[in-house]
C-alpha cells in the first residue's frame, strides 16, 4: 500500500522523528493492491523520470534531423521575420504561411509594385527557383 507523509501536530515543537507519520493514499475503484507499485517506489520513480528524460533528450536531437534542411537563403529571412508567434513585430511571420502568398509578395517586391524599406532590394537577390523553394520550406514549417 502506498503511503505519504503527513504532519502531525506542530512539527516545530516535536522531535523530527515523531513529527511525520505515514498516511494511506486513497484508492481508485477497481485498483488492486499492486497497481503502479513500481512507479510509487523511489526506484520506480527514478526509472520513470529517467525514461522521460531520455525520450525528451532524444527528441531534441532526432526531430531537427528529420525536418527538411532549409534551402539556401532561407535563414537570412530570420534576421527580421520572427520565428515565434509570441513576438510582437510589424514584420510578418513566415513560418506556416501559404507558399503562394510568399512567392507573390517576393515577386511584387522585386518588380516594385509593392513598396518596402528593404524587401525590394532583398527580393532582387533571389532567383524564381530560390524564392519558390524558400516559400515551400517556410510553408511546411509549423
Amino acid at each position: 500500500m502506498c503511503r505519504r507523509l503527513a504532519l502531525r501536530g506542530d512539527a516545530r515543537k516535536e522531535a523530527p522523528s515523531t513529527a511525520l507519520r505515514a498516511v494511506p493514499l486513497p484508492r481508485f475503484a477497481g485498483e488492486d493492491e499492486d497497481a503502479g507499485a513500481a512507479l510509487r517506489s523511489p526506484r520506480g520513480a527514478g526509472l520513470a523520470g529517467a525514461i522521460v528524460c531520455v525520450l525528451l533528450c532524444a527528441g531534441m536531437w532526432v526531430l531537427p534531423a528529420l525536418a527538411a534542411e532549409a534551402p539556401a537563403g532561407a535563414m537570412s529571412c530570420s534576421g527580421c521575420h520572427p520565428g515565434s508567434a509570441n513576438i510582437d513585430t510589424p514584420v510578418p511571420r513566415l513560418i506556416g504561411k501559404d507558399p503562394a502568398a510568399i512567392v507573390a509578395a517576393m515577386q511584387a517586391f522585386r518588380s516594385g509594385t509593392r513598396t518596402a524599406t528593404v524587401m525590394d532590394r532583398i527580393a532582387k537577390g533571389f532567383s524564381d527557383d530560390e524564392i519558390r523553394s524558400i516559400a515551400a520550406w517556410y510553408g511546411a514549417q509549423r
